[in-house]
C-alpha cells in the first residue's frame, strides 16, 4: 500500500501533457482578429526552387475577411477572400494555389512568411518549409502563365527528330 501511494506521488510533481499547448500538426498556427491560420508552411523541393503555400485560412467573422499571404518582405502577395463563419484550404482551392517563386532556404529550415487582413494589419510568422515528398509528394506548384521561363526553353514545339520513328509493318 505504502509503495502503491509512494509511485502515485510522481505524477503530482509532473505537468500533465494536455494542459501544454503545442501544434498538432507540420505547420503553424496564427492569428488575425477573427481570422484563423491553420497549419501553415511551405512545401518545395530545394532551396531557390518555386514553392507552394499550404494551410487552412478559417473566417470566425460575421462578414466575409480578405486576407493576403506574401512571402520575405513582401513578395509573391497573393490575396484570398474568406467567407464569413466558413474555412478555406489553399492547396484545394479552385482559383488555384499560393505559390512563391523562389523559396529563400531548402526543406526542413524556416521561412518568414507575411499575413495579413484588412482589419488587423500584417503579421510575420515563421513556416517550417517541408520538402515536396512522402505526404507532400503531390503538392507542387502549378503551371501557371505568370511564371517565368528562360528565354531558351521550349513553348511546347516540337522540332524534327534525327532519330528514325518507328514505322508499322
Amino acid at each position: 500500500m505504502v509503495g502503491a501511494l509512494a509511485l502515485s506521488g510522481c505524477s503530482a510533481l509532473s505537468p500533465q501533457q494536455t494542459t501544454e499547448p503545442y501544434e498538432p500538426a507540420d505547420g503553424v498556427s496564427a492569428t488575425l482578429g477573427h481570422v484563423d491560420f491553420n497549419d501553415l508552411l511551405v512545401v518545395a523541393s530545394a532551396k531557390g526552387e518555386p514553392g507552394v503555400v499550404s494551410a487552412q485560412v478559417a473566417n470566425q467573422g460575421t462578414s466575409k475577411a480578405t486576407v493576403k499571404i506574401a512571402g520575405p518582405d513582401g513578395a509573391d502577395s497573393t490575396q484570398l477572400s474568406v467567407p464569413a463563419d466558413s474555412a478555406i484550404t489553399l492547396v484545394k482551392r479552385k482559383q488555384g494555389q499560393v505559390t512563391l517563386s523562389s523559396v529563400p532556404v531548402p526543406p526542413g529550415s524556416m521561412m518568414t512568411l507575411q499575413v495579413s487582413t484588412a482589419s488587423e494589419g500584417t503579421q510575420e510568422v515563421l513556416v517550417p518549409v517541408m520538402l515536396d515528398d512522402s505526404y507532400y509528394s503531390t503538392v507542387t506548384p502549378e503551371s501557371s502563365p505568370s511564371s517565368s521561363a528562360s528565354p531558351s526553353s521550349s513553348t511546347g514545339t516540337s522540332s524534327p527528330s534525327s532519330e528514325p520513328s518507328p514505322t508499322s509493318s
